[in-house]
């Protein structure tokens, strides 16, 4: 259903880049799904700016190809982007890890349909101290938000098979946002989790209303 060509590479000082171009250009407007530079800021602090994945949740911080099901789910088509933007990540112990991205407001959400809102989102999860291989096994949790000064593009949801639930039309709201929760369980190769979205946006302008 889908190849991939992935280019990545360090360079001086943890320099770390990542560049992936989508080869069919079905799912993204300019035939690129990633191309992003990294650099660390200390030992447990990293800024990365570029076009890059934008998750709220676990689900979509994880490639699509080694998640344990077939696809994504719900949370991850409502609230789920790529953009061009900034995004700084580190750990306050080995078990608190926080992120925080502002996006530019030219990306695409996961069927392709243009997104052209700015956002900015916080995000921090809780897990199990990690073991000698950098996993961790035990529970986890997170929770974000996300806002932006207005929402430009459609809602849409689709089933982990891709097929669409509903879609609605260009919206041109104000005031977008976002609450994302999860909890979940993690041992060796099983992972449970449940995640939830939430949210809002306003003024619409609608018939007879808004």
């Amino acid at each position: 259903d889908r190849g991939s060509i992935i280019v990545r590479g360090a360079g001086p000082r943890g320099l770390r880049f990542w560049i992936e171009p989508d080869l069919d250009g079905e799912n993204t407007p300019r035939n690129l799904w990633e191309a992003w530079a990294e650099l660390p800021l200390g030992d447990k602090t990293w800024v990365r700016a570029g076009q890059m994945r934008m998750p709220l949740g676990t689900e979509y911080a994880t490639r699509d190809e080694v998640l344990p099901l077939v696809g994504y789910g719900f949370t991850s088509y409502l609230d789920g982007i790529h953009d061009v933007g900034v995004s700084a990540d580190g750990y306050v112990t080995n078990s608190v890890w926080w992120e925080l991205v502002g996006s530019a407001g030219h990306g695409f959400g996961l069927q392709g349909r243009r997104r052209s809102d700015a956002r900015y989102s916080g995000r921090i999860v809780v897990t199990a101290p990690a073991d000698e291989r950098q996993v961790f096994e035990g529970p986890f949790g997170g929770l974000a938000y996300a806002m932006g000064s207005e929402y430009s593009g459609p809602v849409q949801l689709a089933t982990p098979l891709d097929q669409t639930v509903f879609s609605t039309a260009h919206l041109d709201g104000d005031d977008q946002t976002w609450l994302h929760w999860e909890l979940g369980w993690r041992s060796r190769r099983f992972r449970f989790g449940f995640e939830d979205a939430t949210g809002e946006i306003e003024d619409v302008p609608q018939p007879g209303g808004g």
